[in-house]
């Protein structure tokens, strides 16, 4: 990469649509590693190669999951008041932008990302988990942090 400025991204930046990732402060990591690299050419996994606004691509992974964050912690600390399984968040957080059918199809996928992001903010010291999910995501009951409660710092 340094001599080229050529950067392979794999599934970490996709040309299109959002990447669906094990463990979001890794993958949060990644995207500002590959972000320093600055980058004239990407060749993501999926995708056109992207020659121009390398940068921005790579920027608007990041803004995507700071976004999806703000609804998540909005919809959890309102509408549920703080407390709720996963499945429940999941349900609340993105029945608001999709309809009945198409989160039915997407909900594994879309469980998983609300999973990876609560974790996040458990680690953030934000929200702790009152329970373990024996196989399945949405059985994870979340609750608000106590404000004596800290985290390892955000790596945004």
């Amino acid at each position: 990469m340094p001599e080229s400025g050529v950067l392979f991204t794999g599934d970490a930046v996709l040309g299109y649509g959002s990447t669906v990732f094990e463990t979001l402060y890794d993958h949060l990591q990644s995207l500002h590693s590959l972000l320093k690299c600055s980058p004239s050419i990407i060749c993501p996994s999926h995708g056109p190669l992207r020659r121009e606004d390398t940068a921005s691509l790579i920027s608007s992974a990041i803004q995507h999951r700071r976004e999806r964050e703000e609804i998540i912690i909005e919809v959890f600390l309102g509408e549920l008041g703080g407390r709720c399984s996963g499945g429940d968040l999941c349900t609340a957080v993105y029945s608001k932008e999709l309809a009945p059918d198409v989160l039915s199809a997407v909900y594994g996928r879309a469980l998983h990302s609300v999973t990876q992001h609560m974790l996040k903010l458990e680690v953030d010291g934000q929200v702790k988990r009152e329970s373990e999910h024996d196989g399945n995501e949405g059985a994870y009951i979340w609750s608000k942090a106590s404000a004596g409660h800290t985290g390892a710092p955000d790596c945004d």
